[in-house]
């Protein structure tokens, strides 16, 4: 990661919830209201948010998610992997009726996520989102449906989290919850050039939104 893990989650905050204050960004993001204050500093010396006693407002969201992308890798993120005999399109069913039925949460990502918003590339693995603190429980339900823990190469790829990342950066389409689309884009950009082509596309549907 080239920025540091307190620097990702504050800016992880400031895309996702937009502009805020200090104390709430320094709350989301689980680190002291002064250490808050010097990150956000830095930051806006890059131009990218402007700090006043209104709050922090962000002057160039694109360029900041942009920066968020470049910055930092979902590989390096911890991750609990799964093997099912199924194809992707049928486990992401098969895991949203699972979350439903055992009010687990989760959010897809990566070529998952773009297969349900905009089809890019087929998905070859199912990546998402799950809570640090239900790997036992999502362990066990996907047991009873022989779909067993593996310690690579899986074909589905659990990305480890706590319940901070899920406010305001999740959506929900076609019945199913995926990463909000600024985590989307970032996670993709991330990935490498596969997922950097897969980006642009999201960028685009960002954009528009800006219109």
């Amino acid at each position: 990661m080239l920025i540091s893990k307190k620097m990702y989650e504050i800016i992880r905050v400031l895309i996702t919830t937009k502009n805020s204050n200090i104390s709430d960004v320094a709350k989301k993001s689980r680190i002291t209201v002064g250490m808050a204050s010097r990150i956000l500093k830095r930051i806006e010396k890059s131009g990218y948010i402007k700090i006043d006693r209104n709050g922090v407002n962000l002057t160039n969201e694109l360029k900041l998610l942009k920066f968020w992308g470049y910055s930092y890798s979902i590989r390096e993120f911890d991750n609990i992997q799964f093997l099912g005999a199924e194809r992707p399109q049928y486990m992401a069913k098969v895991i949203i009726n699972i979350a439903m039925k055992e009010n687990l949460q989760y959010a897809f990502t990566l070529f998952s996520a773009t297969d349900i918003i905009r089809p890019y590339v087929l998905p070859s693995e199912t990546y998402m989102y799950i809570l640090e603190k239900d790997v036992k429980k999502w362990e066990n339900v996907f047991r009873e449906k022989n779909i067993l823990p593996i310690k690579e190469n899986g074909n589905i790829v659990c990305i480890l989290t706590d319940e901070d990342f899920f406010e305001n950066n999740i959506q929900k389409v076609s019945d199913a919850n995926i990463v909000s689309i600024y985590q989307l884009y970032a996670d993709l950009l991330s990935w490498g050039i596969r997922g950097e082509e897969a980006a642009e596309h999201i960028y685009e549907l960002i954009q528009n939104t800006k219109k």
